[in-house]
């Protein structure tokens, strides 16, 4: 009897590291309808005013604009993004900047062009409208942090200057804001040749809630604020997010 005994535990023993082998076997790993995508994009970006008294003194300006950003695509339809981006915002204003010959007899005013660069940093939402072809929109907000800020004289419109354009050339950083905030929106197409791989080209249009310049009366008692129009073109690398599933079978 007792034989018999320690014979059934050693069958009931194989059999439940064979099953408990076979439970660990079973357990694979699947992909969610989740994505984690790395995108990196450059391009132009447009630089106006709103609320200004410059009138047709204002000539909007293009800069270059470059990012990097994340972007998590939580379903088909719905993500989010969040990330750097390194834009040169200009514009011109006629008749700012007085220049003078060697007797400093005013000769007249030239041209300004602003240069202000910032490190962006956009958090927005985003909507789908395809897959392999999609068409989405986007929209939040984007906090702007002033790296510098110049405004140089232009003489290429002004025939026969021969002074020295150095002297024109002024580091205004102190005039303007060190952080501004912007509303951000737009959209864009990207096409995926790859199920992780998408190119993309979109549009984005940029409107700040802060002011442009520190002090109200820079600009004749008003406080004009800067709106941009972006068009950037790039790259997303998906990376898929996995979790693991456990197959049980019931005794």
């Amino acid at each position: 009897m007792a034989q018999w005994i320690v014979k059934y535990f050693k069958y009931a023993a194989f059999a439940l590291l064979f099953i408990m082998h076979f439970q660990e076997l079973s357990a694979w790993e699947r992909r969610s309808d989740s994505t984690f995508y790395l995108s990196a994009s450059g391009g132009l970006i447009n630089t106006s005013l709103f609320n200004h008294a410059y009138g047709a003194r204002l000539i909007p300006q293009y800069g270059t604009a470059f990012s990097v950003q994340t972007y998590l695509k939580a379903s088909q339809e719905f993500g989010f993004s969040a990330g750097f981006m390194i834009q040169s915002r200009k514009f011109q204003i006629d008749d700012v900047t007085p220049y003078y010959n060697e007797s400093l007899e005013l000769l007249g005013y030239a041209p300004a062009i602003y240069s202000l660069n910032y490190l962006s940093i956009p958090l927005k939402a985003r909507y789908n409208f395809g897959r392999k072809i999609n068409v989405y929109i986007e929209g939040g907000f984007q906090g702007n942090i002033l790296l510098s800020a110049q405004r140089r004289a232009n003489f290429d419109t002004i025939q026969n200057f021969t002074g020295d354009h150095a002297d024109y050339i002024a580091d205004i950083k102190q005039d303007h804001p060190n952080f501004s905030l912007s509303l951000i929106a737009g959209g864009g197409i990207e096409y995926f040749p790859k199920s992780n791989i998408a190119l993309f080209a979109e549009y984005s249009y940029q409107r700040d809630i802060t002011k442009l310049f520190v002090y109200d009366n820079l600009a004749g008692g008003v406080k004009p604020k800067m709106l941009a129009h972006g068009l950037q073109i790039g790259i997303r690398y998906g990376i898929p997010l996995r979790y693991s599933v456990q197959n049980r079978r019931r005794i």
